[in-house]
C-alpha cells in the first residue's frame, strides 16, 4: 500500500514538473515572439515615419523688410492693445505682416526660425520646420505646411497644427496626434502685460487674405 501510494505521488509529482516545465518553455517562446514581433512593428514605425519627418530642418522662406516697417506694426498693436477697452474689438492683419511682427520682436524669437505664416482658401497656414526632439522623437524635424487652429485654453490660448502635408503627402493621425501637442504660443516670451492682451484674443479667423483677430 505505501510503497503504492508513494509511487502514485512520485508520477503526480514528475507530471507536475513536466507540466511547469511545459509552461515554462511555452511562456519563453510566446515572450521570443513579442519580441520579434515589437521589433518587426519598431523597425516598421521608424520606416513609416521617415516618409514625414527628417534628419535636418529646413530653412524658411526669406523675409524682407524694414526696420521702419516693423516698428510701424508693433505700435499698431501697442495702440490697439490700449484701446481694448473701447468699441473696436477686432484687429486685422495680412500674412506678412504677421510675420514681420514674429520675426522682429524679440518675444517671438523662438518662433522666427520654425513657423511662416501665409493664407491658403481662407485658412491660417505655415511653412513649419519643428525639432521634434521635445516630443520624444530624438534627431528629427518636421517639414511642411501646417493647417494652424487657434484654441481658446488656459492659462493662454493655443495655436495648434491640425494637419500637416510633407512633401504633398498628409501627415497621417498618429503624428498628427503628437505634433498637435504643440502650442506655438507658449514659445513666446511675454511680459505680463502682454499675457493679459494674449489671454483676451477670443478668434482667429481668415477673411480672403486678410488675418482677422477678434479680442474680448
Amino acid at each position: 500500500m505505501n510503497e503504492n501510494k508513494e509511487q502514485e505521488q512520485g508520477e503526480t509529482l514528475q507530471g507536475k514538473g513536466c507540466l511547469r516545465f511545459g509552461c515554462g518553455v511555452i511562456a519563453f517562446l510566446l515572450l521570443l515572439v513579442l519580441l520579434f514581433i515589437g521589433r518587426f512593428a519598431y523597425r516598421s514605425y521608424i520606416k513609416y515615419s521617415e516618409r514625414y519627418i527628417a534628419k535636418s530642418s529646413e530653412s524658411l522662406p526669406e523675409l524682407l523688410y524694414t526696420e521702419s516697417a516693423a516698428v510701424q506694426l508693433r505700435d499698431k498693436v501697442l495702440i490697439f492693445s490700449k484701446s481694448l477697452d473701447g468699441t473696436e474689438k477686432s484687429m486685422q492683419l495680412s500674412a506678412e505682416e504677421l510675420n514681420i511682427l514674429m520675426r522682429s520682436a524679440p518675444e517671438a524669437a523662438a518662433l522666427s526660425g520654425i513657423l511662416h505664416f501665409f493664407v491658403e482658401n481662407e485658412n491660417l497656414k505655415g511653412e513649419v520646420s519643428l525639432d521634434l526632439g521635445p516630443l520624444d522623437i530624438k534627431d528629427r524635424f518636421l517639414n511642411g505646411d501646417a493647417t494652424l487652429l487657434f484654441m481658446p485654453e488656459t492659462p493662454l490660448p493655443a495655436l495648434r497644427m491640425i494637419s500637416v502635408d510633407v512633401r504633398g503627402e498628409r501627415l497621417p493621425p498618429r503624428l498628427t496626434a503628437i505634433v498637435h501637442k504643440v502650442n506655438f504660443f507658449a514659445a513666446l516670451a511675454l511680459s505680463s502685460e502682454q499675457s493679459a492682451f494674449l489671454r483676451r484674443l477670443q478668434d482667429i479667423r481668415v477673411t480672403g487674405k486678410t488675418i482677422v483677430l477678434t479680442f474680448r
